[in-house]
């Protein structure tokens, strides 16, 4: 028997006269070939098929397991696959006041504490600096005509207390139509003629709709930027064809937060003590900050969500505009004359600017709403104003 240390190829057809076929068989040395050869050449006709079959099955036996042999070696040799599972992050935006509602300055990481459905997590504080793009939303509805003209007039606030440096704003109008007055500028005379364009018009006032318009724009800009949507409207909604499901969704997917400038009806008083969200894990906890000013209210977002999710809830406008800054750690704020519009923005531009940015992947993913409670260490009296949860769907 040969033994095999180099194999040579020898094709059959090199012996047209006894098999008349292309198969190939190995010898190792050309002294096999010659063998192989002579071996041929001396046996009778009538073994030649016999032999052909029986050498061309223990090269077909031997090119399967060589062929095995060569697969488990690379499949050994090539990296394996590996399945990487990107957990949600919890995106928390989240402003520490004190008593007297000025920003609390100056906390690290471990200043914080997160928890989730009453499980601490591992947060991380973001410390870069990260430029703002907002979507200023307005209603020009005949409802709201005699607000307008203080609106024209704040193109100049939001720029300087809300917007700041390195910021871009969009201007959307709604009433029964939807349009971009000014896509996204970081100039403030494109801003300012955008708003000395708003007209009154239709009774119908499309919020739900433009608050998904307005993310379709914050979607476009690059994921540094940190995005805002600001509500000036009344609080109502009318015929929209969104549902407030759907704008709480894309709010959570895109990361948005919204804020809401309230425009009273005809004839409603305003209320100036605090938005008061009746979730017993989230701000009430902290205590209510009446003096940053808002609509009163309370609502459980815990029943309240859910509910919304599975469209078993039905809310009206105003509960809407209230879910929809409470839910993404905004919140609503009254005006009436140019003046509460001013202190307004400067109110909210004050907390955006001053607010720490906390992150955290959940170490548990159950369906349903989760509530966050969020606590600064050694700082008892201090009001912790952030997103009070977030919903997991199934």
């Amino acid at each position: 028997m040969l033994r095999v240390t180099h194999p040579i190829v020898i094709r059959w057809k090199i012996l047209p006269r006894f098999i008349g076929s292309d198969r190939h068989i190995r010898a190792s040395t050309w002294s096999g070939r010659r063998q192989v050869w002579r071996r041929f050449t001396v046996i009778s006709r009538e073994s030649r098929s016999r032999l052909a079959h029986q050498v061309d099955t223990k090269m077909l036996h031997g090119g399967k397991a060589m062929l095995c042999l060569t697969a488990a070696l690379l499949m050994q040799a090539l990296p394996q696959p590996v399945i990487r599972v990107q957990a949600p992050l919890v995106i928390l935006p989240t402003s520490v006041l004190t008593k007297d509602g000025r920003a609390l300055a100056g906390l690290e990481r471990d200043d914080f504490r997160v928890y989730d459905n009453g499980r601490i997590q591992t947060a991380r504080l973001d410390v870069e600096f990260h430029p703002l793009s907002v979507v200023i939303a307005v209603e020009t509805s005949l409802a709201v005509r005699e607000h307008l003209p203080h609106i024209r007039r704040v193109a100049s606030a939001l720029e300087t207390w809300l917007i700041g440096q390195g910021g871009e704003a969009a201007v959307v109008a709604f009433n029964d139509e939807i349009r971009v007055s000014q896509p996204f500028t970081s100039e403030n005379e494109p801003l300012d003629k955008a708003l000395q364009g708003l007209a009154p018009s239709s009774a119908k006032s499309r919020t739900i709709d433009a608050v998904l318009r307005s993310i379709e724009l914050l979607r476009t800009c690059p994921p540094n930027r940190r995005r805002i949507l600001l509500l000036i409207a009344q609080a109502g909604d009318a015929g929209s064809s969104a549902t407030l499901r759907e704008a709480l969704a894309e709010t959570e997917r895109n990361d948005v937060r919204v804020f809401a400038l309230v425009m009273p009806r005809l004839g409603k008083v305003l209320i100036s003590e605090g938005m008061w969200i009746g979730n017993p894990d989230s701000l009430s906890k902290h205590g209510r900050p009446s003096a940053r000013g808002g609509i009163a209210g309370s609502i459980d977002l815990g029943r309240i969500v859910p509910e919304i999710y599975r469209g078993a809830k039905t809310l009206s406008g105003r509960d809407a505009v209230t879910v929809l800054t409470s839910y993404t750690g905004g919140r609503p704020l009254p005006f009436r004359k140019l003046r509460n519009l001013e202190d307004a923005i400067a109110s909210i531009g004050e907390e955006i600017h001053s607010e720490y940015v906390l992150s955290y992947a959940p170490d548990h993913a159950d369906p349903g709403y989760h509530r966050i409670l969020v606590e600064v260490a050694k700082q008892k009296n201090a009001v912790v104003h952030t997103r009070p949860g977030y919903f997991v769907t199934q």
